[in-house]
Formats: structure tokens, C-alpha cells, sequence
């Protein structure tokens, strides 16, 4: 395994870029089998297999990358041979059980082999989670990187406590239980920690660390981190309001905690504009248009989140269920895997040329056409309302996000922009 030695951030997270074009491929089969009949494909199991791959073998996989080698900088340690070798080790195995998951779950759905590797994953990313915790604690030596080393710890905690939900379900499996309620609350457990948790703790710390090596400092900075963090786990309880026997005082603790991250962020918002940080020389034309995107996307969820606080409301929403795929592809879609990208060519791990940006404006494109035909579907299902060919608009939307992807992918081959 001399690669391990060898290989580059820029190969692993071209890798990434691959796999995501993966997870765009697996959402294409599922919606042509909403127009086609394909009886020789099991829908159920490409859909495991989606968001399984979706979540180690795309963000996972590139968060993972973007810590060890972008961050923390294992290349440059004084045990840079032995620390290179580790942290690559822990990325391939990772990708190891991404890529077990992948077949398996598209052969067997769940049964013993995918059950095998979602379990590896699950010990992988608590090796992963140790490793990185020592490493922020060699790393931080000034205040600015022990509070991008807190926005990783807080990744991290949330990391290993989504894997509470897989557990919890895995338990339910087992005992036969037919509570929906409990099935349920340990899925969007899982989901909570997993979207709100490690992935928005890691993107959030990897923006404030790429600010400060340019020298922007935002006072609001900690105060963004603290809320977050204090609202992390009270926020899980928005996506169980339709339990009816909730405490008054836990739903006054989600009031008050998806209202402050609501109103701190805008806040943050407000000091990074006036900062003008993403002016020249500090990012390109594509990076401001890709953050503009995630931005807008972020605040909307925000939004969202609020809103849910009403019970009624947040009832009416969870029985639809393109408002929920809607909401959580706005997410992993829409907000980190459109982050992602941005600080690939923040950073200079992806070349940016005319057909990467013709590439990359096409993905944005299909991302928010999917994701604009998702709510019109929820939307139409509230109302009562049909509307015609939403499947064949899915499957358009999918064929422009892949063929955006394949064209960021044969782009890295020709020379980046001078």
C-alpha cells in the first residue's frame, strides 16, 4: 500500500467529485423507474444505496480530505511520513466501506453484507473522529485556530452521536418493533446529526479557516459557534413535534434555540458583507455565485426550521413526503455538496476552466430545478393540487446534474484559467 504514501488531496478529492456523479446516477435510475418500467430494478435498494453513498462516499469522504490535508495539514508534520500514511489509511477505508455499502445495498438492500459495511463505516468514523481530535489539539495554537478547532470538535461530537440513531433502529429491526414513531425518530435522529451536526459544524469551520488565512476575522464568529452549538441537540426535537406528549419547557428550549441560530446567523451574515470578504483577490466570479447560492440556501432552511416550530404546521409538512425528500436534498444538495464544490476551487483543488464552469453552473442549475419541482410536488400534494409530468421534470433535473458533474470531471484534464 505505497500509494498511501503518495497519493495526492487533489486525486482523493477528484475521487469525490466521481462518486458525487455516482449518487447523481443512482438518483437518475430511480426517477426514470418513475416513467419506465424497469421490473428488473429494485427500488428500495438503489434508494439505500443513494443515501448511503451520498453520505460516505461523497461529503464524508471529501470532509475527510479537506480536514486532514486542507486544514491540519498531516504533509507538513514533523512525522509527516507516518501522519500522511494514517490519515490516508483512514480516508481509504472509508471509501472502502462506501463502496461496499454501494454494491451491496444495490444487490441486497439490507441484509448481512450491507449491514457489515454500514457498521465499518460507523468504526471508521469514530477512528476518524479520535485522530482528528488529537491533531486540533497539536494544531490550535493561536485563538483563531481553536475556534476553528471547536467548529471541528463540535463535527466531531455530532458525528459519533448520528451513530446513536443507526443504533437505535438497528435495535427496533431486531425486536420486531412495529412503533412507527420510534422507527422514525431514530432515523431522522441519525439525519439531524449527520446534516445540522457533522457536515454544517465541518463546512462552517472549514469557511471560518479559509477567512482567516486570508485575514478576515469576524468578531461574531464565536457567537455564531456557541449558539449553534447550544442548539444542536434541542433543534433534534423538530423533527419529532407530531409526539404529542412533549414538555412545555423542552418546546419553549426549541423556540428560543431555532430563533437565536436564526437571528445570529443573519447577524453573521451582516459582519461578513460588510467585511466584503469574498471580494477579489480573495475568490472568483464562480466561488461568489457558488457561496451566493449556499447562502440564500442556508437562510431559507433557517427559515424553514422556524416555521416548524408551528406543531400544526410541522405535521401538515411531515405527512408529505416530496416536502421532506425536498427539504433534505435542499441540505445535503443545495447547501453542503454546492459548499463543497466552492471550496474545491477556494482552495485550488479543482481547476477552473470554461467547461469547468460551464460544468459547474450546469449542476447548480439541475440542483435547484430539482429541488423547485420537489417542493412544487409537496406543495401540489397540500393543495390537493395535480400537476403533470413533475416524474419527467425529476428526471430531467437528474440528467442535468450529471452531465453538469461529467463536465467538472473531463474539465480537470485541460488547463486551469491563468
Amino acid at each position: 500500500m505505497a500509494f498511501l504514501k503518495t497519493i495526492t488531496p487533489q486525486k482523493w478529492l477528484t475521487i469525490a467529485v466521481f462518486n458525487f456523479l455516482i449518487v447523481g446516477l443512482l438518483g437518475l435510475m430511480m426517477r426514470l423507474k418513475m416513467v419506465i418500467p424497469m421490473p428488473w430494478m429494485h427500488q428500495k435498494f438503489f434508494l439505500h444505496a443513494h443515501s448511503h453513498f451520498a453520505f460516505s462516499g461523497w461529503v464524508t469522504h471529501a470532509l475527510m480530505v479537506l480536514l486532514l490535508f486542507g486544514v491540519l495539514k498531516i504533509v507538513q508534520s514533523s512525522s509527516s511520513s507516518r501522519d500522511l500514511w494514517k490519515g490516508n489509511l483512514l480516508i481509504l477505508a472509508n471509501l472502502v466501506t462506501a463502496y461496499g455499502m454501494l454494491v451491496s445495498f444495490v444487490l441486497q438492500g439490507y441484509g448481512r453484507y450491507s449491514i457489515t459495511f454500514a457498521t465499518l463505516s460507523i468504526f471508521v468514523s469514530y477512528f476518524f473522529a479520535v485522530y482528528v481530535w488529537k491533531r486540533c489539539a497539536q494544531w490550535a495554537r493561536t485563538k483563531d485556530q481553536l475556534l476553528v478547532c471547536n467548529w471541528f470538535k463540535g463535527a466531531l461530537v455530532f458525528f459519533v452521536l448520528s451513530s446513536l440513531g443507526t443504533f437505535a433502529l438497528s435495535y427496533l429491526m431486531m425486536i420486531k418493533s412495529v412503533d412507527t414513531h420510534k422507527q422514525l425518530a431514530s432515523v431522522y435522529f441519525y439525519l439531524h446529526f449527520q446534516y445540522n451536526g457533522w457536515f454544517m459544524f465541518a463546512c462552517l469551520g472549514l469557511f471560518h479557516h479559509w477567512l482567516q488565512t486570508r485575514g478576515i476575522h469576524l468578531k461574531r464568529a464565536k457567537v455564531l459557534l456557541y449558539t449553534f452549538l447550544g442548539a444542536c441537540i434541542p433543534t433534534y426535537f423538530l423533527s419529532v413535534l407530531w409526539w404529542k406528549d412533549m414538555p412545555d419547557w423542552l418546546y419553549g428550549l426549541v423556540i428560543v434555540t431555532s430563533i437565536a441560530q436564526l437571528v445570529v446567523w443573519f447577524v453573521w451574515l451582516v459582519e461578513l458583507w460588510k467585511k466584503k470578504a469574498l471580494l477579489r483577490p480573495h475568490s472568483t466570479l464562480l466561488v461568489r455565485f457558488l457561496l451566493l447560492v449556499v447562502g440564500v440556501a442556508f437562510s431559507i432552511k433557517l427559515v424553514l426550521q422556524a416555521l416548524s416550530l408551528i406543531p400544526e404546521l410541522s405535521q401538515f409538512a411531515y405527512g408529505f413526503r416530496p416536502i421532506v425528500i425536498g427539504y433534505l436534498h435542499l441540505v445535503l444538495l443545495v447547501i453542503i455538496s454546492i459548499f463543497i464544490m466552492a471550496f474545491l476551487f477556494m482552495n485550488d483543488y479543482l481547476r477552473e476552466n470554461l467547461i469547468v464552469r460551464v460544468g459547474v453552473i450546469t449542476t447548480v442549475f439541475g440542483v435547484l430545478f430539482n429541488e423547485l419541482v420537489l417542493m412544487l410536488q409537496g406543495l401540489a400534494g397540500m393543495l390537493r393540487i395535480f400537476i403533470h409530468h413533475t416524474h419527467q421534470m425529476l428526471v430531467v433535473a437528474s440528467v442535468i446534474i450529471c452531465l453538469g458533474l461529467i463536465g467538472i470531471l473531463i474539465g480537470q484534464r485541460r488547463k486551469p484559467l491563468k
